[in-house]
């Protein structure tokens, strides 16, 4: 959950905001299929790659906000691997598919369940 307060200038009022942030549900959907295949098709996506592989513990509950996704020796297969396309082309699709659209590919894509309320 994400919480926000927002104060209101000249204004006793205060809004809360809750919202689900649903990144970490799908992040490691992301990672495992979407990053790992990518980087074998069009060659290493370095910054995704790392991102998979951080462990990123969270300060305030002992929790933690990310886990690695991808196996060490994975990645370092994965990050050897040779370029094989124009490295423009291949960050463009890195961040704009894999990244952004993804999100929603996994929203309304097969795995969708439509609820239905009466």
């Amino acid at each position: 959950m994400d919480h926000w307060e927002f104060l209101r200038k000249g204004n006793a009022t205060t809004i809360y905001l809750d919202g689900i942030n649903w990144w970490p549900l799908v992040f490691a959907v992301q990672c495992r299929q979407i990053v790992a295949k990518d980087s074998e098709l069009v060659g290493p996506g370095e910054a995704f790659i790392e991102k998979c592989l951080s462990l990123e513990p969270d300060k305030a509950d002992g929790r933690f906000i990310s886990y690695p996704w991808i196996e060490p020796d994975d990645a370092q297969r994965l990050e050897s691997m040779p370029p094989k396309v124009a490295r423009i082309n291949r960050n463009a699709k890195n961040a704009v598919l894999d990244w952004g659209f993804t999100d929603v590919v996994l929203a309304v894509g097969r795995i969708r369940r439509q609820v239905v309320v009466p």
